[in-house]
């Protein structure tokens, strides 16, 4: 089979130098018909021009698979479209099932215990409503775009994360009554159950992608835990 392949790879190396010898031959020699010069420069050119094409062609398969593998499936596309839509929400310090909704609800109770970082806020924020507002655009390939949502993504579980980790130490500090410490911990175990579900439908998705195309999604998202 290797001696095949060899053979058929010295064949297709030969194909644009036997054209070009047989054009320039054939152009300039003299006494012979034009219809055989002609019928020989032609041949000389087809078979140039074969060699090119072979070899645009598989140049141009190595981009199409680089870049453009695949689409997204009609599923997968209308999944990502609702997590899309869901930014506002998941993404709020105004509704109520978001983790940051709790963290700013408890920075404004007690803020001189919780921090809430409104510039760290806005820039996840604004990355993710970035990204929705592309994934809305028919002219921009939404292929592309998956790499660097699912980073973005990445960065708001961490960044809800951190405010975990801030909760939890405000509860270690004592400054709660036992009937505020209760509140809190439903609050946020009902923020921490609607978000770890919005990011577990990310992360099945991106599994999903990262099978069917060439794309590489981040699929790790830590869940967030209960506190208290």
């Amino acid at each position: 089979m290797s001696d095949e392949n060899n053979k058929n790879n010295w064949l297709k190396q030969l194909l644009p130098i036997v054209g070009v010898i047989l054009s320039v031959l054939a152009f300039f020699s003299d006494g012979f018909p034009v219809w055989v010069t002609a019928a020989a420069v032609t041949v000389g050119g087809l078979l140039v021009l074969a060699w090119f094409f072979s070899e645009v062609g598989w140049i141009g398969k190595a981009i199409k698979f680089r870049w453009f593998k695949s689409k997204l499936t009609k599923d997968q596309a209308v999944r990502l479209s609702i997590l899309l839509d869901d930014i506002d929400k998941l993404m709020s310090y105004s509704y109520t099932n978001s983790p940051f909704y709790v963290w700013h609800n408890y920075s404004n109770k007690y803020p001189s215990s919780i921090k809430f970082n409104i510039s760290y806020f806005s820039t996840v924020h604004s990355w993710l409503e970035d990204l929705n507002v592309k994934f809305n655009d028919p002219k921009v390939n939404n292929m592309i775009l998956l790499n660097s949502l699912s980073n973005a993504i990445s960065e708001t579980t961490r960044f809800a994360e951190c405010i975990e980790r801030d909760l939890e130490e405000f509860i270690r500090k004592g400054e709660l009554t036992d009937q505020e410490k209760n509140r809190l911990t439903k609050e946020w175990g009902s923020a921490k159950d609607s978000f770890n579900q919005w990011i577990d439908n990310w992360r099945t998705l991106f599994k999903e992608i990262n099978k069917t195309t060439n794309v590489k999604c981040v699929e790790y998202f830590r869940s967030l835990e209960m506190i208290g």
